[in-house]
């Protein structure tokens, strides 16, 4: 278990604690923000709504309190909202140097155009609910300081997708090559995981040049270098596997990451075809960023990775994956216990050496093994195993 982990499980925050995370100074502007936001949230998701509340407080009105301390109108001064607007067109991007010291950048801000939609939406809404409410609305009521025309982001849109268009034909002749090495590594991972494995607790072992030495713990699967340093080949193979898993789900599907991660193997069907009786396996793809839902026909490739992944996750007592409950980050909720669908997944006790439970990374990597989001286990059953994070 780590902070980060539980950070990311606490649940939905209110329309306060939404607010207050970017200490708004005035108050009676903070008391509008919060009652707007309530107002707001029965039609939103939590996730827009977060969102809606980071524009608004951190982007917005906190930096304005910065720059100009002591206002407390909305009705801002034409200077006010056009060194706002400019301070709001680029963002301070920073990278961490192999040295240790951090590198800042300025950089154009990508969202510009959404942040600006989300501030005339807060302006035109109040004017709006004003006429409906006079006495709740009516004295926050003013002269919106953002334009339609500055909402609109054609040109930087376009100009995005032809460089993410660029990146793509560069990079196809390599995803052979790319497929290869990933595969060449989880073998090569898994050897050493074998390696280790046929020596007992104690014993030196060679890799290739590499002189190794197991650890006394013969439920662990870790070994010392030549100097001294900890290896845990367990993590290493299993971290190979599943990036390897990725690339190929990915490029045999051309499916997007977020709906990889959403994949469990109750989504493969049987279709048996009218005419010849044959039966072919169906992928199901949830709906994620298109809001279509899809069935792919399964490949012989594909089939023999979803084929590996299963036998890898399956219990080796009695064959069987146990039902989980999903948690999803976006909504910040667990869904019912039994109503998830059984994930492809890897669990604790995967392998015959495996003992320890090692902290999950709930903050990146693809989960091509789970429903939604992470999953627990159901009451009376196995308990599940995050797999390491895969990079991209």
């Amino acid at each position: 278990m780590t902070l980060r982990f539980l950070d990311r499980v606490t649940g939905q925050l209110s329309c306060e604690q939404l607010v207050d995370r970017h200490g708004v100074t005035c108050e009676p502007i903070r008391a509008l923000l919060i009652d707007y936001l309530e107002e707001r949230r029965p039609r939103l998701d939590y996730s827009t709504l977060d969102n809606l509340a980071r524009a608004l407080t951190r982007n917005f009105w906190s930096d304005l309190e910065r720059h100009h301390p002591g206002i407390d109108s909305l009705a801002l001064a034409p200077g006010v909202a056009t060194a706002w607007k400019e301070r709001l067109r680029t963002r301070v991007q920073r990278r961490k140097r192999p040295d240790g010291t951090v590198e800042e950048t300025v950089v154009e801000r990508a969202d510009r155009a959404m942040l600006f939609i989300a501030v005339r939406a807060f302006y035109l809404d109040i004017a709006r609910w004003a006429v409906e409410e006079p006495g709740r609305w009516g004295p926050w009521a003013a002269p919106c300081p953002i334009k339609e025309a500055e909402t609109t982001d054609h040109k930087r849109a376009k100009r995005v997708k032809a460089q993410m268009d660029q990146r793509t034909r560069e990079r196809l002749p390599a995803l052979k090559s790319f497929a290869k090495a990933a595969a060449d590594h989880h073998h090569y991972r898994r050897a050493c995981l074998e390696s280790l494995l046929s020596v007992p607790p104690g014993k030196t072992f060679r890799i290739r040049d590499a002189v190794f030495v197991r650890t006394m713990n013969g439920d662990s699967a870790a070994a010392r270098d030549a100097g001294g340093n900890l290896l845990h080949f367990d993590l290493a193979e299993q971290r190979a596997f599943w990036a390897w898993a990725a690339v190929e789900f990915l490029r045999h599907t051309g499916a997007r990451i977020e709906e990889m991660r959403d994949v469990s193997h109750a989504m493969i069907h049987q279709y048996r075809l009218p005419t010849t009786g044959e039966i072919v396996p169906l992928l199901q793809i949830a709906p994620s960023k298109t809001d279509q839902e899809r069935v792919l026909l399964v490949s012989p490739e594909l089939a023999d990775v979803l084929s590996t992944i299963i036998r890898r996750v399956r219990d080796p007592r009695d064959g069987t994956i146990p039902l989980l409950a999903a948690y999803d980050y976006a909504e910040r909720t667990w869904e019912p216990a039994g109503t998830a669908a059984v994930p492809v997944r890897p669990r604790r006790g995967e392998l015959p050496h495996e003992r320890r439970t090692h902290p999950p990374n709930a903050a990146r990597g693809p989960r091509l093994h789970r429903p939604h989001r992470r999953c627990r286990p159901t009451a009376g059953l196995h308990p599940a195993r995050l797999p390491p994070h895969v990079h991209h």
